[in-house]
């Protein structure tokens, strides 16, 4: 090859490293450009010595500088690699503290065993809770579900804050745990509002049944009372139907005493007169008994 051929060479490598720097050629051919141009400086002769040390110092200079720029886009896409992998750090962090800030609110406690997991417990269960004397346990139920409720709120807040500085898929996997925890939220709030409403209907219908038995009983006493009281006026009214027989076989014999002929028959009726008043006497007695009882039975309505 004659010399002005290697130079010719030379610039062309020259203007190809300009093109590479500027994305328009590919550097693998360069080095293959390079390889062979270094070989022709083998076996190309140059008109004298100086001549041959000019192009060769030109050709490495060429050279050096497609290295320096090659070592310095490693040196960029090293850092750009430190800062992505610092970015997706950092992203995945915000994402796993948005998470955790939400879950780590989420109830954990006996009221969760006792209902079973997860937090959605059957209705029945928490009612049997309340009904078997449990009642403050809503507001502990209430209380954790608040707490829970403004971890959720910071939390969505944090996602927010941390938005610019997370990668996308993070950003997603964030809002859609943020968002099934905020339904499950949702349904705990539901659930507990469905199981108070419930407790709150049957311990309504349970003391209105209890008013119904207590009535109930009162009536059957009420009755039983009655009854008592028309079975004592019955009586009273015999009573009174007695002592007005007596009164009457009395004012009898007291007729018979007046119009008595003789000292013997006058004995004789004075003493069923006196019969008879002992037995009238009873007879009111038993009267002022049977009243009493009514009245006391009657204060009693």
């Amino acid at each position: 090859m004659e010399y002005q051929e290697l130079d010719e060479l030379i610039d062309q490598l020259e203007e190809n490293v300009g093109a590479a720097e500027s994305g328009k050629r590919n550097w693998k051919e360069i080095w293959g450009d390079i390889r062979y141009i270094s070989q022709q400086f083998k076996v190309t002769r140059y008109p004298s010595k100086a001549k041959k040390n000019a192009a060769w110092e030109r050709f490495q200079q060429i050279v050096q500088r497609m290295k320096a720029y090659q070592e310095s886009e490693r040196e960029m896409r090293q850092r750009k690699q430190e800062v992505w992998a610092q970015r997706v750090e950092v992203s995945e962090n915000h994402k796993e503290e948005i998470i955790y800030h939400a879950e780590s609110g989420r109830p954990l406690s006996a009221w969760e065993e006792a209902l079973a997991m997860p937090i959605l417990a059957p209705l029945e269960v928490v009612t049997k809770l309340v009904t078997l004397g449990h009642g403050s346990i809503f507001l502990d139920r209430r209380a954790s579900l608040q707490y829970w409720s403004q971890r959720i709120r910071e939390s969505w807040n944090l996602l927010k804050e941390y938005k610019e500085e997370m990668l996308g898929h993070d950003k997603k996997e964030a809002f859609d745990r943020l968002k099934a925890l905020q339904m499950e939220c949702d349904d705990a709030w539901r659930v507990l509002k469905e199981a108070q409403q419930q407790a709150y209907e049957e311990r309504q219908q349970a003391r209105e049944a209890q008013q119904r038995a207590f009535e109930e009983r009162q009536q059957t006493w009420r009755a039983k009372i009655e009854g008592e009281i028309t079975e004592l006026e019955n009586r009273l009214s015999q009573e009174y139907a007695k002592l007005e027989r007596r009164n009457n076989h009395l004012t009898t014999l007291q007729d018979k005493l007046n119009n008595a002929r003789s000292d013997e028959y006058r004995d004789r009726v004075q003493d069923w007169i006196s019969e008879e008043e002992d037995r009238i006497s009873h007879i009111r007695e038993k009267i002022g008994r049977i009243e009493g009882w009514i009245s006391e039975k009657q204060s009693r309505l």
